[in-house]
């Protein structure tokens, strides 16, 4: 004897037809409660030792509250379902609360049967796949390959359910967290494509004090080419009166050693941590150190080469360093000028490229940038 407590009636479910044609007899039959008071039924009969037939469904927090008490929630064996059997049980939701007990458990034995399970399917719209995939390799997140392969079964459910009721001041969302950093290995190897979690791993160097060996070595190097050429540079001006200077031409000989000495400033940058300022003064010192090496030389071999023809056709040739040192000075001024404006309009940045390797970590795929 006991209480028969039916389904609320948009469930799909039909408790009272399956005990009827399995001729389980003795119940009291009452129906169209909600779940809310199906929950205290259950909580009232616990309380009161009263026998209880209600249907449910698993998994559930109530399920997981009873579990390994008296009022244990036990599962009741009816025949598989098959299309004969569904077809001939109340199909909606009209006749399953129906007054009339004919058309609440159907006019077949057939109706027996336990209730068709209905699977939970995952939608989404396509353009979600397709957002997906019009990333490039290297920035694509993993989230639709998990939300694709992603399954929780029933026993995970109840571990869940079990954590949450176990500490009340938790919510169900604590208990999912706290679900997933216990099984976050798990999760990891079951659910997460192939190169994810990604390591970032950095082939530049962000701070002075982290850079390597050779580079600081090849700043070294840098210091003291510059040094040297600062002493030529004095060694020149000193002698600049002596036979072998005046031919070379002293003048000249400054600006290639200020040329040269500019383009060491440059090697030195370049051996310097990445940022924009780096990058901008590299490439300034050394347009500008390289200009001012080339263009006196090439000024002096044109005159030199002037002075030789001259002397070929015979003839007298007066060449005004004046008017050569306006020549260096009108193509250095040009190319300063353009690196200036390059500079205010375009002025150079660190661009961060990051490319994907074919080298796996124990589970992960470095992104290299």
């Amino acid at each position: 004897t006991g209480i028969l407590i039916g389904c609320p009636c948009e469930w799909t479910m039909d408790a009272e037809a399956q005990v009827f044609w399995n001729n389980i007899t003795g119940l009291e039959y009452t129906n169209n409660y909600t779940p809310d008071q199906l929950k205290q039924i259950w909580h009232a009969a616990s309380y009161t030792k009263n026998h209880v037939i209600m249907c449910w469904f698993f998994p559930d927090p109530l399920i997981e509250l009873y579990h390994a008490t008296d009022y244990e929630f036990k599962g009741i064996a009816f025949p598989p379902a098959d299309l004969e059997c569904l077809s001939n049980k109340p199909n909606n939701e009209k006749k399953r609360c129906s007054e009339n007990q004919t058309e609440r458990v159907g006019t077949s034995d057939r109706a027996k049967c336990e209730s068709s399970l209905q699977i939970l399917k995952r939608v989404w719209v396509k353009s979600l796949q397709d957002d997906s995939l019009r990333v490039e390799p290297v920035d694509q997140s993993p989230a639709y390959e998990i939300m694709r392969s992603l399954e929780i079964s029933n026993i995970d459910l109840k571990d869940i359910m079990r954590q949450h009721l176990r500490q009340a001041d938790t919510t169900p969302r604590d208990a999912v967290c706290n679900w997933i950093v216990k099984n976050y290995e798990d999760l990891v190897q079951n659910y997460f494509p192939k190169g994810y979690p990604r390591e970032v791993q950095t082939l530049f160097v962000e701070n002075y004090n982290d850079l390597p060996w050779y580079t600081i070595f090849a700043q070294f190097i840098a210091t003291i080419v510059f040094i040297l050429t600062i002493i030529t540079l004095i060694l020149v001006w000193k002698y600049r009166l002596t036979k072998a200077m005046v031919f070379a031409q002293p003048i000249f000989l400054y600006l290639i050693l200020a040329g040269f000495s500019l383009q060491t400033i440059a090697s030195f940058f370049d051996a310097y941590p990445l940022s924009s300022f780096t990058c901008t003064a590299k490439s300034v010192f050394f347009l500008l150190g390289k200009t001012q090496e080339l263009i006196p030389i090439i000024v002096k071999t044109s005159a030199i080469n002037m002075l030789h023809n001259a002397a070929k056709q015979k003839r007298r040739l007066n060449i005004n360093p004046r008017k050569l040192m306006i020549k260096v000075a009108v193509v250095v001024a040009f190319v300063l000028g353009v690196l200036i404006l390059w500079v205010a309009i375009d002025p150079q940045t660190v661009v961060f490229t990051r490319y994907l390797t074919n080298t796996f970590s124990i589970d992960n795929d470095g992104i290299h940038h």
